[in-house]
């Protein structure tokens, strides 16, 4: 088993981070993002009127946003080890399970309302999703502890956004009439907040 991990864990990968930061991650981004302009197409020419539809383009948005900065935080992350990109493809399986349930690739026109189910779902992915960051930032603090301060409190205040959204989004009410605006309140401050965390560590190197 160490035998493994220490294989995992061992020095910056190039190759993998090549092949996530250039190739499979941008590949799955941009066809998400294609979703959104085909998903705008098709409310606009269809005059589709559910109930739900600015809160579902808005999960849809938020999505977006909430990836692009995971994007930019692992562009920044030298070294790359092998259980990073491990992790990455447990970003990108949350990434579209989210996405899907917002069901704007259906050619249907005849949309209902999210219902709890498909909410759960997009919660979940995202718990998911901060649950393997957490971890991801844990060990990346091991690693800086005894280097510059600087570096040891940005990891300080990822962990605190980590952890702060994940309570926020474990202890939703989930049976209540306002459980989609609520849940996308709490992801639109979440994403706001990872945004700027991962543009300080693209532009200020915040790097170990």
């Amino acid at each position: 088993m160490n035998k493994i991990w220490n294989w995992l864990d061992n020095g910056h990968t190039k190759g993998a981070y090549e092949l996530m930061t250039n190739q499979i991650y941008t590949a799955v981004l941009g066809s998400i993002i294609y979703m959104l302009f085909d998903w705008g197409y098709k409310v606009f020419n269809n005059q589709i009127t559910a109930p739900d539809i600015f809160i579902r383009t808005m999960f849809l948005v938020v999505g977006i946003a909430f990836y692009l900065s995971d994007y930019y935080y692992i562009k920044g992350s030298n070294p790359y080890r092998k259980w990073h990109f491990v992790f990455d493809l447990g970003f990108m399986i949350c990434m579209l399970y989210s996405t899907k349930l917002l069901n704007v690739d259906s050619q249907s026109t005849e949309l209902k309302m999210l219902s709890d189910k498909e909410l759960i779902g997009i919660n979940m992915s995202y718990i998911i999703f901060l649950i393997l960051y957490l971890a991801w930032d844990i060990r990346e603090l091991i690693y800086i502890w005894n280097k510059q301060t600087e570096q040891r409190n940005y990891y300080f205040e990822v962990i605190i956004w980590e952890v702060l959204s994940l309570l926020s989004l474990s202890f939703i009410y989930k049976k209540n009439e306002c459980y989609s605006v609520t849940l996308l309140i709490v992801l639109v401050v979440s994403t706001i907040w990872f945004c700027f965390l991962s543009y300080r560590k693209g532009e200020h190197k915040c790097i170990f």
